[in-house]
């Protein structure tokens, strides 16, 4: 039995099958077959990894959250801190990861560990209620703010931006 077929089918390409009885059979077919980089069989029924239809996927981006406070301030402002940026980040189609937190009188290191985070790509964007949660002094607010953009290519959003603090 003699077959003959080419790598590839059309929907008008078809190929021919002939035995020794000398009858001939054409096939038809509607769908490729197969190709160097298709299907072998066509699928009864789409693909759940695969949908048939266009599928439009909404993925937010991920975002940090950052803050500092006095060591004074009660568990509940802290709270309140974390409750607003997630509230932000929610209205504003974020997805939260991680919130950082520091204490101004204290030598803690959540500011080191929001770079940490940026440097391995976690995230491109983070969320601080204010630039006063940077530093004291507005001049090293803005320095802080700049510093961190340029080396680790993150969007800082300032919840609540100060008139003074506008370029």
């Amino acid at each position: 039995m003699e077959h003959t077929r080419s790598t590839a089918f059309a929907e008008s390409d078809s190929f021919s099958v002939s035995d020794d009885t000398a009858s001939v059979t054409t096939l038809r077919h509607y769908q490729p077959l197969t190709n160097w980089a298709g299907l072998a069989m066509p699928l009864s029924k789409p693909s759940p990894v695969w949908p048939s239809m266009l599928v439009e996927a909404r993925v937010r981006p991920l975002a940090l959250g950052y803050f500092r406070i006095s060591r004074d301030a009660s568990d509940g402002r802290a709270r309140q801190y974390q409750d607003e940026i997630a509230a932000y980040a929610e209205r504003e189609g974020f997805t939260l990861g991680e919130v950082y937190t520091d204490h101004y009188e204290a030598q803690t290191s959540g500011f080191s560990a929001l770079v940490d985070s940026l440097e391995r790509g976690e995230a491109r964007h983070v969320i601080v209620p204010a630039l006063h949660h940077f530093a004291r002094s507005p001049g090293i607010q803005l320095a802080f703010k700049e510093m961190l953009e340029r080396k680790t290519g993150a969007c800082v959003v300032v919840m609540y931006p100060s008139p003074e603090a506008s370029t």
